[in-house]
């Protein structure tokens, strides 16, 4: 379901959270409990559900920390079966109670029920969608969760390790003059989205161009190691060009998240997509004017970091996230901007590259977080 509403003016146009909750108890008496997935905060507290909630919080529009998944499908494995649970019901909601939702209540089907990623995927879009409205879970990088989970599940016996990652290059073919690319991870169990580096002008090294397009490809390798503290990693694509007397405005925007556990081995890997396959803004698809055709990013694992991520089996303590703070989302700016204005962070993020995004020629120069 979509977030329920404990006050004002929003009781008017969301579901108002006191009549959820008599109708859940009409329905289960004790019997349910509330999973919620906003990074953004609940907008209620936990005693207006009797405390009957497990909070697992991650940025909108964006898949979730994979090393969270084991806990959230054991709290749910662990309400839903056993002896006296024929009344059980779990209660998953996030903003729209679409994507987050749906990732993890897929995650549910897949880990839990047996299901293959596909039927699961097809089987949310028939339960929360209208005919025609489109997929359930249509962000690619989300779909692309639920394959992971799949092969955690039926191949790898549930378990996940959990590494540093060192990105030795990013490679894209046909890359546009002017395009920012970012390297970006989770942080605070996942709640924020961190840019740990972006690349300026100096670390490209241009193979070959093409005066037709504007474009050229390029192999982008950072001066300092760039590590990020888990497998967990998104490319971050933005272009502003110049308007007229100082302002700018998005012209392309497009991000990556993929899992380095699963997309390599254990020592290094290689992940490639192109740009028909990213991300758009705000959990569309809509990219704007093409930034690059391809794009390749290879990594190196520290092993000595790796540690174990499993799923609790029944009667073992469950680890929970705490509960995010309820806070305005700082949404990406995507208008006119002055040339002195900042680079505003990624949905949910907190930390931002600090690029001032001016014209394609400054848009290189960034400095690192």
């Amino acid at each position: 379901m979509s977030v329920p509403a404990a006050e004002f003016p929003k009781k008017a146009y969301r579901n108002p959270l006191d009549q959820v909750v008599k109708f859940l108890d009409s329905k289960h008496g004790q019997g349910w409990r509330i999973w919620e997935f906003r990074a953004e905060g609940t907008g209620y507290k936990d005693e207006d559900v009797f405390g009957r909630i497990f909070h697992a919080p991650f940025p909108d529009h964006h898949p979730p920390p994979f090393a969270l998944v084991p806990a959230v499908l054991a709290s749910m494995r662990n309400h839903l079966k056993g002896e006296g649970r024929e009344n059980a019901v779990a209660v998953i909601h996030c903003k729209a109670g679409k994507g987050r939702s749906g990732t993890m209540s897929c995650a549910y089907l897949i880990g839990e029920e047996g299901w293959s990623a596909d039927d699961a995927l097809k089987h949310y879009t028939t339960v929360r969608m209208r005919p025609g409205f489109g997929e359930g879970v249509s962000i690619p990088s989300q779909r692309r969760w639920t394959r992971y989970i799949e092969r955690w599940a039926r191949e790898l016996n549930k378990q996940y390790l959990e590494r540093t990652i060192r990105i030795e290059e990013v490679h894209i073919h046909g890359l546009r003059e002017g395009v920012r690319v970012a390297i970006q991870g989770f942080v605070d169990e996942g709640k924020e989205i961190k840019t740990y580096h972006t690349f300026t002008r100096g670390e490209q090294i241009t193979l070959d161009s093409n005066e037709t397009s504007s474009s050229r490809n390029a192999i982008l390798k950072p001066k300092h190691p760039v590590i990020l503290p888990a497998n967990d990693i998104n490319i971050d694509f933005e272009k502003r060009n110049i308007a007229a007397y100082g302002w700018s405005m998005v012209t392309s925007i497009a991000h990556v998240w993929f899992n380095a556990y699963f997309e390599g081995g254990e020592d290094s890997g290689l992940f490639e997509i192109e740009w028909e396959a990213m991300d758009g803004i705000k959990g569309t698809l809509r990219k704007g004017m093409r930034a690059f055709d391809r794009l390749k990013v290879v990594w190196s694992v520290d092993r000595s970091t790796e540690h174990i991520v499993r799923e609790p089996s029944e009667g073992e303590p469950i680890p929970q996230p705490r509960r995010a703070e309820t806070k305005l989302l700082h949404e990406r700016n995507l208008g006119l901007k002055r040339k002195d204005d900042t680079a505003s962070p990624a949905s949910g993020s907190s930390g931002g590259s600090g690029v001032s995004l001016v014209n394609s020629t400054e848009l290189l120069k960034a400095k690192d977080s």
